[in-house]
C-alpha cells in the first residue's frame, strides 16, 4: 500500500498586523471585512504531516480550533525568528499537565529555534536552560533545540529533515527558513524573507548539485503583494526572481506546487487581486485553511 503524502496546512496567510486589521479601516481591511471567507487572515504559520508545526504565534489556538484533528499530536516546531508574530511562546503552557488533561502527544515537543527564539521562551516561560520540565511550569513537556543556519536537523521520530537557510530579515533575530523533508515530501517554508541572501542561494545550489529531490511545494513570502519590494520581505518581482533561480538550478520544475503567502493590508491587495494577478502564472495565493 502506498504511503499516505503528508499533508501542509496554511495555519494562517497574514503579516503580523492580519487581515482585517486591529483598528485599521484601510480599503483591504473594509473589503475583509465585508467579504470574509478567504480575505480574512490570522498570523502566518503552517502544520506538515500532523507532526511538524513551523512557527507557533499568537493565532494558534484558532488555527488549532480550525484543524484539531490534524494539530493534534504536533511533535516538532520550526521557528524562523523571535518576532511575536511567529513565536509566542506562552502558548507552550497548554501542553503541561493541568491545562492539558488528557494528552494527544504525552511525549515531548521538541522547538528548533536560533538564540534570540529560545531566549525568548525560557524568558517568557522562566524556565532554565535545558530540558524544560523543572522550573515554574513543571510537566511542561519542552525541548529546546538550538538551530545554525546550514547546520541540518534531524528529526528521525518523525521521518523528517530540515536545512534551515538564512534569511534576508531582522538580523537582531538571527533569522532563517527551513527547507523540509518530511516522509519523502520536500517542502521549501520561504517566510519571512527578502531575496534569499548569497550564502543561502550557494547552500540550494549546493543541495540540488548533491541530486536531492526537486521541491514538491515551495511557498515564499509575498508580504508586498503587488509591489515591487525585495528587502526584508519580499514584492511580486523578488517573489517571480526567486522562483526563476530555483527553477534555474533545478529545485522548481513542472511539477512543484508554487505558493505566495504572508501578506499585509498595507500592500494594498485583496485576495481577489492577488488571485487574479498569480493564478495565470500557475501560482496559489495562500489563504487561513489552504490544504496542500
Amino acid at each position: 500500500m502506498q504511503a499516505e503524502i503528508p499533508t501542509i496546512i496554511v495555519c494562517g496567510s497574514s503579516a503580523a498586523e492580519g487581515v482585517p486589521a486591529y483598528y485599521c479601516n484601510c480599503r483591504v481591511c473594509r473589503e475583509a471585512a465585508e467579504r470574509g471567507g478567504r480575505e480574512i487572515r490570522g498570523r502566518t504559520s503552517y502544520n506538515f504531516g500532523g507532526v511538524l508545526q513551523i512557527d507557533y504565534g499568537p493565532d494558534s489556538l484558532q488555527a488549532f480550533q480550525r484543524h484539531r484533528t490534524a494539530l493534534n499530536a504536533i511533535r516538532h516546531v520550526l521557528v524562523t525568528h523571535a518576532h511575536t508574530d511567529h513565536l509566542s511562546p506562552r502558548e507552550f503552557r497548554f501542553h503541561s499537565t493541568g491545562y492539558c488533561l488528557e494528552p494527544a502527544n504525552p511525549g515531548t515537543i521538541t522547538v528548533h529555534g536560533t538564540g534570540p527564539a529560545l531566549d525568548r521562551i525560557r524568558s517568557e516561560l522562566k524556565l532554565p536552560d535545558g530540558a524544560l520540565r523543572g522550573g515554574d511550569l513543571a510537566g511542561i513537556g519542552l525541548e529546546l533545540a538550538p538551530v545554525r543556519a546550514f547546520r541540518r536537523v534531524e528529526m528521525p521520530d518523525i521521518d523528517a529533515t530540515a536545512l534551515p537557510l538564512a534569511a534576508d530579515h531582522d538580523s537582531r533575530m538571527e533569522p532563517v527558513l527551513y527547507l523540509v523533508t518530511l516522509r519523502g515530501r520536500t517542502v521549501l517554508f520561504g517566510n519571512d524573507t527578502g531575496f534569499l541572501p548569497d550564502a543561502s542561494w550557494e547552500a540550494l545550489e549546493a543541495y540540488a548539485a548533491e541530486g536531492r529531490p526537486r521541491l514538491d511545494v515551495a511557498i515564499l513570502d509575498n508580504t508586498f503583494g503587488l509591489r515591487s519590494h525585495r528587502n526584508g520581505h519580499m514584492g511580486v518581482d523578488a517573489v517571480m526572481e526567486t522562483f526563476g533561480r530555483l527553477e534555474a538550478i533545478g529545485l522548481v520544475d513542472g511539477r512543484t506546487t508554487r505558493v505566495v503567502n504572508h501578506f499585509t493590508h498595507n500592500a494594498n491587495a485583496t485576495h481577489r487581486e492577488l488571485c487574479a494577478h498569480y493564478e495565470p502564472l500557475g501560482i496559489v495565493v495562500g489563504y487561513d485553511g489552504l490544504e496542500l
